[in-house]
């Protein structure tokens, strides 16, 4: 059992996605550019940013199950980003 923990944990990589926050007629929404279909709305900026965090993380995980591979936003960041992101681990 233990060996299936660590060759599973070998396996999680970090992703980070810009997000485009927009608030319109009092609700906020966020788009993922780099993930078609993938966005979320709430009455929060914290709300909407959480609820995009769990929309990529349910995303990433239908393309590694259909076997598809999960589109790269950039090779390196420079930090500190200046634009909102989200960071999703799968």
């Amino acid at each position: 059992m233990k060996t299936a923990q660590v060759a599973w944990q070998k396996n999680i990589r970090t992703y980070i996605f810009t997000v485009t926050l927009e608030k319109e007629k009092g609700k906020w929404i966020a788009l993922v550019p780099k993930l078609p279909g993938c966005n979320a709305w709430a009455a929060t900026k914290e709300e909407v940013l959480a609820a995009i965090q769990e929309n990529i993380h349910a995303y990433l995980e239908t393309l590694v199950e259909d076997g598809l591979s999960i589109p790269v936003e950039a090779e390196s960041l420079q930090l500190p980003l200046r634009v909102p992101a989200v960071a999703v681990m799968v």
